[in-house]
This record gives structure tokens, C-alpha cells and sequence, in this order.
């Protein structure tokens, strides 16, 4: 190493010495802010935004089963069962997760695969006039049969969901009770939009 190198070199770790100490000495010295405090009017706000201080929730014209308790909860059993899925491995609840105010905590939602954008949060969305980030479904059950048939989501299809439906005892029983007919007697793309209005009236059980 050449004396001139050696020279630069030494001052350069002087200035970054320097500048650590200055720094450390400003981090002692100077007084941090103190942490933000919410006015009585800021406060007031932020309550009025809580979902139990909301209006009903409007109607559904386009669900007649919309405010059925009794859809709610067929509703409620089909939004955590797995079955819905190709593998058999994920519900709406794997991705639309109650702990976490029905989203995932992940920057990508991945169902059978990883998607294109994150999950959504469905508190409050019977409130919502548009759904998904892109707002291409104008109702809550027209949205939640789109991720059951898309391939990297649940990857099933109405058929496969419609025979679901007509060989559990269970949902049967159900889909009587709520609909007043048998899903024998209707075709798979009858059952499937059913069973979107189920999914929709459950936001009475969230």
C-alpha cells in the first residue's frame, strides 16, 4: 500500500468515526418527540367509523335469501369446508381468515397456487356497492363463486360443487330448508348460484 492510499484511507475512517460520534451524541442529546395523542374530536372520529355504529345493512335485491338466518349458516359451513377445492385442501376461510379479520397477512394470496393480488378483508364488505380490487362484481354472491372455480384459488368447477351439495345429507337438508327445493331436481348452474347466496348471506354469521 502506497503511503498516499494509506493517508486516505486513515482519513476516511476519521471522518466515519467522527460522524458516529456525532451521531451518538445527537441520539443522547436531542429530545425525541413526544408520541402523537389523539384530540377529543380526532377520537370521536375514529369511533364513528366502527362497524357497530353503521347503518343496517342494505338490502339485497338481487338475493332473496339475503337476511334467511337459516341461509347464513349453510352459508357459514361452506365458507370452512375444503371440499369446495380441487384438492381438498382450501376454503374461503384459508385465505378470508376470522383471526385476522378475514384476510391472511400475506403481500400474495395463495390458494391452490400464489394469485396476482392480496387477499381482501371482508369485514363490513355488505356495505361495499363493487367487489374485488377492481370492482368487476356488482353483488356479495356473484363474487364468491369466482375464486371457486379460478384455477390458482379454490380450482373446482359447479359441477363438481353441485354434486357436493346433492350427496352430503347435511346440505341437502340445508339447501331444502333455505331454498324450497331439492337440489336434485335443479341443474349444477342452479345449485352453484345457490350456493354463492348461501356464501352471501353468510356475512349475517361474521
Amino acid at each position: 500500500m502506497t503511503f498516499m492510499r494509506h493517508k486516505k484511507l486513515t482519513a476516511l475512517t476519521l471522518v466515519a468515526s467522527l460522524a458516529a460520534a456525532l451521531a451518538y451524541l445527537a441520539w443522547q442529546q436531542v429530545p425525541m418527540p413526544l408520541p402523537a395523542r389523539w384530540s377529543q374530536a380526532e377520537v370521536g372520529m375514529l369511533q364513528s367509523l366502527a362497524l357497530h355504529n353503521l347503518a343496517p345493512m342494505p338490502p339485497d335485491p338481487g338475493n332473496a335469501v339475503a337476511d334467511n338466518p337459516d341461509a347464513a349458516e349453510l352459508g357459514h359451513h361452506l365458507f370452512f369446508d375444503t371440499r369446495l377445492s380441487a384438492d381438498g385442501n382450501v376454503a374461503c376461510a384459508t385465505c378470508h381468515q376470522p383471526e385476522h379479520y378475514f384476510t391472511d397477512q400475506r403481500p400474495l394470496a395463495v390458494g391452490l397456487a400464489t394469485v396476482e393480488r392480496n387477499t381482501m378483508g371482508l369485514a363490513g364488505v355488505a356495505y361495499s356497492p363493487w367487489f374485488f380490487w377492481d370492482g368487476r362484481k356488482d353483488s356479495l354472491w356473484a363474487q364468491a363463486l369466482e375464486p371457486l372455480e379460478n384455477p390458482l384459488e379454490h380450482g373446482s368447477n359447479r359441477n363438481d360443487i353441485a354434486a357436493l351439495i346433492r350427496s352430503d345429507a347435511n346440505y341437502q337438508q340445508h339447501y331444502r330448508s333455505v331454498f324450497a327445493q331439492d337440489p336434485d331436481q335443479q341443474s349444477d348452474d342452479q345449485v352453484f348460484a345457490n350456493v354463492g347466496k348461501a356464501l352471501s348471506a353468510s356475512r349475517l354469521a361474521t
